[in-house]
């Protein structure tokens, strides 16, 4: 979901208890790859994918987290890295 949060704030935030990403629209990458168009551009979409599925692998190495114990800190990224699509 699109959500202004500030051209200060992060590019996107995923908020566990909703279970929901939400993208900065003030973002400068978003507002540069907006432009004058719209949401719609396809320039716009592809970098809002890119932080959408970005976002969502970090929460999933979260999640996993949670339910296991991690001793080094590259091992999420592999679980992501290694989990089925």
């Amino acid at each position: 979901m699109f959500e202004p949060m500030g051209a200060e704030s992060d590019r996107a935030v995923f908020r566990a208890e909703e279970r929901v990403i939400y993208i900065n629209i003030d973002h400068p990458q978003l507002v540069a790859a907006r432009g004058a168009g719209t949401v719609e551009d396809p320039m716009f979409l592809r970098l809002s994918y890119e932080i959408a599925f970005s976002e969502y692998a970090v929460a999933l190495a979260q999640f996993d987290g949670q339910k296991r114990q991690f001793i080094d800190l590259d091992e999420p990224l592999v679980v992501v890295r290694e989990a089925p699509e």
